[in-house]
C-alpha cells in the first residue's frame, strides 16, 4: 500500500491519500514497509454475524457477509480461527476487506466435483459492465512460515477435477497477503491423472476481458508444488507487485505473455 494506511471508518475501507500507488516506483517502495494489521473495528465477524454453519458449504456465510458489506457500501470481515470447507468462494465487491485470523484452515468441500479456487476475486461474468476496485485479503503477519492463514489443497478431488488457492480476476486495487499455500506433492500423491498439477495462485483476465490492475502479492509460501506448477502463473495484470514469495517444490512465480494472456506490463518483483 501507498499513501497512506488501510484503515476502518463507520464500517467502510478508506485509505489516506490514493487508494493503490498509480507509479511502480511508489510500490517499489511500499514493499519495503513493515507488515502493519488494519484496524478491525466495526468489521463483521463470519461466525456470528453471517450465519456460519460449519454442517454445510462454508462459502455461503462468506456470501452472506458479502452481500451485506455491499449494502452498507464497503466494510471489512474477520474470519475467526477455525477450520473452513468451501465450494468457492467469489470476492467481488468493492471496498472491502477480509481479514483472517491466526489458526484459519480452508481447504475444499467435500465431494467437490468440479475445478475451483478456493477464493477468487474480480469480476466474474462475462457480461460485468466495470470491475470491483479495493479487495483485500490478508492473513496475520508471519502466516506464510507459521501457518497462521493456511489454504489446503493438497487432496486430490475426483478425477479430472483440480483445485486451487486464490485465482485474481479483473480487479482494480487489491491485496493478497500473509497466506501458507499447502499442495499435493506427486512423490507421495499420485495426482497427476486427478488434475491436482495446478498452480496454488492464478492471475489473469477475468470473464470480462480485462486483466487485474494496481495491486500487490506479498509474504505467500506454497509447499508441495510438482514441476511446472507450483505458487504464482501469471498470465495478464498490469502494475502489479510481487514480493516475499517461496515456492517449495515447482516453480515460485511463473510469467506468461503468449497466447491471449495480455501480458505482463508494469510488473515488480522482488525477493523471490
Amino acid at each position: 500500500m501507498a499513501s497512506g494506511r488501510l484503515s476502518v471508518v463507520r464500517g467502510a475501507i478508506r485509505v489516506a491519500g490514493v487508494l493503490l500507488a498509480a507509479a511502480t516506483a511508489d510500490l517499489a517502495a511500499a514493499a519495503g514497509a513493515a507488515e502493519t494489521i488494519p484496524s478491525q473495528v466495526g468489521c463483521l465477524r463470519l461466525k456470528s454475524d453471517c450465519g456460519l454453519d460449519t454442517a454445510s458449504d462454508d462459502a455461503a456465510a462468506f456470501e452472506q457477509c458479502q452481500e451485506e458489506l455491499v449494502h452498507l457500501g464497503g466494510g471489512c470481515v474477520v474470519v475467526p480461527a477455525g477450520q473452513y470447507r468451501v465450494s468457492g468462494v467469489m470476492l467481488n465487491a468493492s471496498n472491502t476487506a477480509w481479514f483472517f485470523e491466526d489458526g484459519v484452515a480452508m481447504e475444499p468441500w467435500p465431494g467437490l466435483q468440479k475445478s475451483v479456487a478456493l477464493i477468487s476475486i474480480g469480476a466474474s461474468e462475462p457480461t460485468a459492465t466495470s470491475s470491483p476496485s479495493n479487495i483485500t485479503i490478508m492473513g496475520p503477519p508471519g502466516a506464510q512460515h507459521t501457518g497462521g492463514w493456511t489454504m489446503d489443497v493438497s487432496r486430490p478431488l475426483f478425477c479430472p477435477w483440480h483445485t486451487h488457492g486464490v485465482q485474481v480476476g479483473s480487479v482494480t486495487g487489491f491485496r493478497i497477503a500473509n497466506l501458507l499455500i499447502k499442495q499435493a506433492d506427486n512423490e507421495t500423491i499420485p495426482n497427476l491423472l486427478c488434475g491436482q498439477d495446478s498452480p496454488a495462485m492464478g492471475t489473469g483476465k477475468g470473464k470480462d476481458g480485462r486483466s487485474p490492475m494496481y495491486g500487490e502479492v506479498t509474504n505467500i509460501t506454497a509447499v508441495g508444488g510438482t514441476p511446472g506448477y507450483g505458487l504464482i502463473q501469471l498470465q495478464s495484470a498490469q502494475h502489479v507487485h510481487f514480493s516475499n514469495l517461496e515456492g517449495v517444490g515447482g516453480y515460485t512465480l511463473r510469467l506468461e505473455t503468449g497466447g491471449n494472456s495480455g501480458g505482463d506490463p508494469s510488473v515488480m518483483v522482488n525477493n523471490i
